[in-house]
C-alpha cells in the first residue's frame, strides 16, 4: 500500500479563485469546479456575474447579469475567433494578476485539438497549443485551471491525445510553457477525460482517475513566502492513501472538489462516483483528526442519493457567519432532480452529510429539472441579487433544462423573501439555446 501523503495545511494566503466557476465568498476563500459535462462556466468579474455556455451550434456564448433582453454575445465563430470543437471542455478564470477575465476551450485544427484562449473583455484569441508548442488534447477533454496567487502563475490543465496529463503555465515575466506531467513526473496515465483542480493554501492540486480506476492527485508546492519551494510535482494514489482503501471510481463519471482555507477546517476535498453510481468523498484536513491524512466518506450511504448515469456533480464551501462553515455538494440524479446536501466539518468530528434539498423545485411545486447529461455550475455570490440584504448574497446553482435554456436557481437569505427562485436566462435575454 502506498504511504499516506503528509501535506500540512498552513495558514491562509489570500488566494484568488478560479476553475470553471469563480466564487465570491462571505468570509472564507473556497474553490469550486464544474464536473463531467463542461458546457457551463461562471465568472464574477468586475462586480458582476457572467454565465458562459455552449450553444447547440458548438459556439461559446456569454450572458451577463442583470440578464436583460439582448444582454448576450457570441464569442466564437465570429470576428475570426475559431469555433469550439464538439464536446470541448470549457473553463473561465479571472486573471487577478492583470485583472482580466479569460476563457479556455478546444478547437479543431489539422494538427489535432488545440487549446484556445480568449483574453480580456475584448476576447482576444490565441491558439496556445500552436504558439507555444503544446501537446494536442484528447477529444472531449476537460479544461480546468486557476491563478496561483503565491507563484503568480496562470495554470490550465487538460488531457492530451496520448492520455497524459498536460499543463500550460504563464506568468508575467515569461510566456506560456507546456509540460507533460505524466511523462515528466508521474507515469500514471489518465483514464477518460474528466479532471478537477484547485489551488490550496500553498500548493496546486489536480485530480483524475487512473487506468486502474483509482483517484490520483498530482500536486506541487507554490513557493509561498515562508513556505516550501517548488520541488517538482508529486503523485498520490488517493484511493489507497485512505487507510482502508475506498471503492474504485467509474471511468468517465463526474469529479468535483475544492479547498477550504478557513481556520476552522483547512479542508481539501474531492468527490467521485463508483460503478454503482454511488458518490464518495475523499478529504484531508489540518483540523479534523487524524490531521494530514486522506479520509473516506460514503456520501450515498449517508444520504441515499445517487448520481444519474451520465449525471453531474458540483461542489463548493462557504461560511454563513455565526452559523459556521458548510461543505455543499450538488448531485443530479436519475429523476431530473438537483440535490443540495451539506456537511459542517468541525474539529474532532468526522464529516457527515445531511439536509438534502431539491434545488430544482420551487416551494409551490413547480419543476425546472435538468435532463440527464446537463452540466452543473455553482457559486456563492456576495453581490446582492433579487431583494437580498446588502452583503448577504445568494447561493446560486446553474444547469440546462429540457427547454433547453440555462436555469439559475438561487436562494435569498431575506426572511421576507424566503424560498428558492428560478430564472430561465436564455428566455430572459433572447440568447440562443444551449447544448447539453
Amino acid at each position: 500500500m502506498q504511504a499516506i501523503e503528509s501535506k500540512t495545511a498552513p495558514k491562509a494566503t489570500g488566494m484568488r479563485l478560479a476553475l470553471s466557476a469563480l466564487l465570491t465568498v462571505l468570509s472564507l476563500p473556497g474553490l469550486s469546479s464544474t464536473a463531467f459535462t463542461q458546457a457551463l462556466a461562471l465568472d464574477n468579474y468586475n462586480n458582476g456575474q457572467t454565465v458562459y455556455f455552449v450553444g447547440d451550434n458548438n459556439n461559446l456564448y456569454e450572458m451577463s447579469y442583470p440578464f436583460a433582453t439582448g444582454d448576450w454575445s457570441q464569442l466564437t465563430g465570429v470576428n475570426g475567433v475559431p469555433a469550439m470543437a464538439a464536446k470541448s471542455g470549457l473553463a473561465a478564470i479571472y486573471n487577478s494578476i492583470y485583472g482580466a477575465p479569460e476563457e479556455y476551450y478546444l478547437t479543431s485544427t489539422s494538427g489535432g485539438l488545440h487549446v484556445e484562449q480568449l483574453y480580456g473583455t475584448g476576447y482576444s484569441a490565441t491558439d496556445l497549443t500552436q504558439k507555444y508548442a503544446g501537446a494536442p488534447a484528447a477529444s472531449g477533454s476537460d479544461l480546468v485551471g486557476f491563478i496561483d496567487s503565491c507563484a503568480q502563475t496562470d495554470n490550465v490543465f487538460y488531457v492530451g491525445a496520448n492520455q497524459d496529463l498536460e499543463l500550460l503555465t504563464w506568468s508575467a515575466n515569461r510566456p506560456w510553457s507546456q509540460v507533460d506531467l505524466t511523462q515528466t513526473f508521474s507515469h500514471v496515465q489518465v483514464a477518460g477525460t474528466v479532471l478537477t483542480a484547485h489551488e490550496a493554501s500553498q500548493s496546486e492540486e489536480i485530480f483524475f482517475v487512473g487506468t486502474n480506476q483509482h483517484v490520483y492527485e498530482m500536486w506541487r508546492w507554490s513557493g509561498c513566502s515562508g513556505g516550501n519551494s517548488y520541488d517538482g510535482w508529486h503523485t498520490t494514489d488517493v484511493t489507497l492513501a485512505h487507510a482502508n482503501g475506498s471503492p474504485d471510481a467509474l471511468v468517465g463519471a463526474a469529479l468535483t472538489g475544492f479547498y477550504d482555507n478557513g481556520l476552522q477546517t483547512q479542508l481539501d476535498a474531492v468527490f467521485y462516483v463508483d460503478s454503482g453510481l454511488n458518490v464518495h468523498e475523499l478529504y484531508m484536513s489540518g483540523y479534523i483528526t487524524p490531521t494530514g491524512e486522506w479520509q473516506h466518506v460514503a456520501v450515498t450511504e449517508q444520504t441515499g442519493l445517487q448520481v444519474a448515469s451520465g449525471g453531474s456533480l458540483a461542489s463548493q464551501v462557504f461560511s454563513t457567519g455565526a452559523a459556521g462553515v458548510f461543505e455543499h455538494l450538488y448531485i443530479a440524479d436519475a429523476n431530473s432532480n438537483v440535490w443540495d446536501i451539506q456537511s459542517t466539518p468541525r474539529q474532532g468530528t468526522a464529516v457527515t452529510w445531511y439536509g438534502a434539498q431539491d434545488v430544482s423545485a420551487t416551494l409551490p411545486g413547480n419543476k425546472f429539472g435538468p435532463p440527464i447529461g446537463s452540466p452543473l455550475a455553482v457559486t456563492y455570490n456576495s453581490l446582492c441579487f433579487y431583494g437580498c440584504e446588502a452583503g448577504v448574497g445568494t447561493e446560486q446553482v446553474f444547469w440546462v433544462d429540457g427547454s433547453p435554456t440555462v436555469v439559475a436557481s438561487y436562494s435569498v437569505p431575506n426572511p421576507s423573501m424566503a424560498g428558492r427562485y428560478f430564472s430561465q436566462l436564455n428566455y430572459g435575454t433572447g440568447a440562443p439555446p444551449p447544448a447539453f
